[in-house]
């Protein structure tokens, strides 16, 4: 691509004031720095332990801001949206009421035709926006369209287009990913991409590839061999991973505890697919990998632990501790902090609030927020101390995110009152998502006057982004004469990616009118044509955040941060 995407915390968390780039987002890592780079900038350089990049890649798990929205925009009497259907028993794709607006029908009749023709725009920008939109919209006829997009002159458009190919889901979808991942003249980030569009068929049309990639014996069928990489081998086992196949759990197995099969890097991500599997017959050998030499495979150990594990599993929970107390790497101890919450039980809590009251300053941000994954509430008030008395930016911004996620509304008036103030920017951001989280919609009133007033365009939008948060009627509205009226391009498309995933579904006239107007800025169309994407997207956590979610972004191959990062 030459360029490459936004790496954001729950996509928008921190809106940039930065140039757009392809697909309608822009590349930045969690506070500045590349996404694999576990340091952010602090006093004198300080490392900080890399909890944003932990934040920036799992966000979605935890926030539940669609689900909010849908509940916002449900029928009662005149809504924002018009109504919209109740929410399945699941939490899937909402079932529309007898009398109610039906989004997707109206996607389907309204924003579809605005973005398959946005898929043959002069723009290059706006075309390879509009074939991941496409994608993540997930309506079956853009199979075509999107088959046609493969032979486009600009490759960030075919890039896009394959990646889209398996968004939609579509079985038929497997031989044209096929033939790309086994095509040796291809380029990594290219076959890296359809080997993740096959695991996002999440069927065995889509699984059987991946695996005869990854079978050193297809070699012998074709002439010269596949010609496997260091990224086209993690892509396939990440693609396999997010398939859900569980008959591919017993070669991954067998490949993950051989020292020969691949190297310890590549041979890690086999470990994390293991876990997306679900398969708990891969514990035993990830303890094994706890004590590995190697910091890649402790660190994937530690990361794919935590979801297999449970409460009552002894050696799970002794073996994640050992990482926390005795690893160096920080990584490593970090991410087994991370597992424990998210595993629970007493055992595993209190080796979490161990960590808060009496560990290292540099891990006391992530049991902050170990607590907040586990749902300890009886740590508040030892967090909102810390959070109180910390003076060193990117730390106390750890402590508010916690509080934020815990639901203290104790600390509210905390961070609305830093939200608002001029100060460090990163710190403003987490204080209105933590303000978002926790806050009472009567908090709304004096956001909005931070929308209204601020010069800062990403504090602008992670204020708009925190009325979404609060569920505030008001937001959209806001956010559409933004979108029209900015007063630069960086508001206007910034706005236009905020209002993608805060939108009522009626926000993508406002959207697809930029579209359609050719003589608008070339930026904020390629944005606003990405944001009708994800206004349509059906799905409650995107799609393309599985790929960073559960994921070890410091040992990630530069493809899969590149999609992850694209929302």
């Amino acid at each position: 691509m030459g360029r490459a995407h936004a790496f954001l915390a729950v996509a928008f968390l921190v809106a940039s004031a930065g140039p757009a780039f392809a697909h309608g987002g822009q590349y930045r890592g969690p506070g500045g720095r590349v996404p694999n780079d576990p340091t952010v900038p602090g006093q004198g350089g300080t490392p900080t332990g890399g909890w944003e990049a932990w934040w920036s890649a799992n966000a979605w798990r935890y926030v539940n801001l669609r689900e909010r929205l849908r509940l916002r925009d449900r029928p009662s009497g005149e809504t924002l949206s018009g109504g919209i259907g109740t929410m399945g028993p699941g939490g899937e794709e909402p079932v529309a009421a007898a009398d109610a607006f039906d989004p997707r029908r109206f996607h389907e009749a309204e924003t579809l035709p605005v973005v398959l023709a946005a898929l043959s725009d002069e723009d290059s920008e706006v075309r390879s926006a509009a074939a991941v939109a496409l994608g993540k919209m997930g309506f079956a006829r853009s199979l075509p369209d999107l088959r046609k997009a493969l032979r486009d002159d600009v490759r960030d458009v075919r890039d896009g287009a394959v990646l889209a190919l398996g968004m939609l889901g579509e079985p038929f979808a497997a031989d044209d990913l096929r033939e790309i991942l086994l095509d040796r003249r291809q380029d990594d980030r290219t076959r890296s991409f359809a080997a993740i569009g096959l695991g996002f068929l999440r069927s065995p049309e889509g699984t059987e590839p991946l695996l005869a990639f990854l079978d050193p014996a297809i070699d012998a069928t074709r002439q010269g061999g596949i010609g496997r990489t260091n990224h086209t081998e993690a892509s396939a086992l990440t693609g396999v991973g997010l398939s859900g196949h569980g008959p591919a759990a017993p070669g991954l197995r067998r490949d993950y505890a051989s020292d020969k099969r691949y190297e310890p890097q590549v041979r890690a991500f086999a470990g994390v697919a293991l876990a997306r599997l679900g398969d708990r017959e891969a514990i035993p050998l990830l303890l094994q990998g706890l004590d590995h030499a190697r910091e890649p495979m402790r660190q994937a150990a530690a990361l794919a632990l935590g979801p297999l594990g449970k409460p009552d599993d002894a050696a799970v929970i002794q073996g994640l501790a050992r990482r926390v107390h005795e690893d160096k790497d920080l990584a490593t101890r970090q991410f087994a902090m991370m597992s424990l919450a998210r595993i629970g039980g007493s055992e595993a809590r209190e080796v979490v609030r161990r960590v808060l009251t009496k560990g290292t300053r540099i891990d006391i941000p992530w049991a902050a927020l170990a607590c907040a994954v586990g749902g300890d509430r009886e740590m508040i008030p030892v967090v909102r101390k810390l959070f109180q008395n910390e003076r060193h930016t990117s730390q106390k911004a750890g402590f508010a995110l916690a509080l934020g996620l815990l639901g203290d509304r104790d600390s509210c008036p905390d961070f609305l009152r830093i939200g608002a103030a001029q100060g460090d920017s990163n710190l403003r951001n987490y204080c209105l998502l933590a303000l978002g989280l926790a806050g009472p919609p009567s908090a709304a009133a004096e956001v909005r006057a931070i929308v209204e007033k601020e010069n800062d365009a990403g504090i602008k939008m992670a204020a708009a982004t925190c009325l979404g948060l609060l569920q505030d009627p008001q937001a959209v509205p806001m956010l559409e004469r933004m979108v029209k009226e900015g007063e630069n391009v960086f508001v206007r498309s910034s706005a236009c990616r905020i209002l993608g995933h805060i939108g009522a579904p009626r926000s993508s006239e406002v959207l697809a009118a930029i579209v359609k107007d050719r003589k608008d800025n070339s930026v904020v169309r390629m944005t606003a044509t990405a944001g009708l994407g994800n206004l349509a997207d059906p799905r409650l956590v995107p799609l393309l955040a599985e790929v960073g979610m559960d994921g070890n972004y410091t040992s990630a191959v530069d493809p899969l941060l590149e999609i992850a990062s694209i929302m």
